[in-house]
């Protein structure tokens, strides 16, 4: 009776380690693993410390929440009007750096605070003392 149940301990064993291990895997930050097409899925402005959050990704027309942001390896990228395409399209292109969590994206300069190779999230600061501006992007 024992030997038919230690496999089935066995392979539950290796099932969970490999789970562990899988959920354990992390993802780092560098120019190879931020490669790739994103959607906006969250724009998030605060003018000041004191004033409340407001939900930019809310009020955006349609024809904006479907662009994609490509972040090519050659060190630029390109915003395009994807989708329903606004008038006039929005599309755009240029070049990015990352240096540690400083990502400079067509000369807006971004802290990444997450990136989980499918997501990231950065602030960039405004001109004012306190002004913040939070986006996240999902990896297509």
């Amino acid at each position: 009776m024992r030997k038919k149940f230690l496999p089935v301990i066995v392979l539950f064993s290796l099932l969970l380690s490999c789970t562990k291990a899988i959920e354990e895997k992390s993802c780092l930050l560098n120019s190879a693993t931020i490669a790739g097409a994103y959607k906006f899925t969250a724009i998030v402005y605060k003018k000041d410390s004191s004033t409340p959050a407001i939900d930019q990704f809310a009020i955006l027309p349609s024809c904006e929440k479907d662009d994609i942001l490509t972040i090519n390896a050659d060190n630029t990228y390109a915003y395009t009007d994807a989708g329903a395409t606004c008038t006039p399209a929005g599309d755009e292109s240029g070049t990015w750096i990352l240096s540690g969590s400083r990502f400079t994206l067509g000369g807006d300069i971004y802290t990444v605070s997450y990136f989980d190779c499918g997501t990231i999230t950065g602030s960039y600061a405004g001109s004012t003392e306190g002004e913040l501006t939070t986006i996240t992007l999902v990896r297509k």
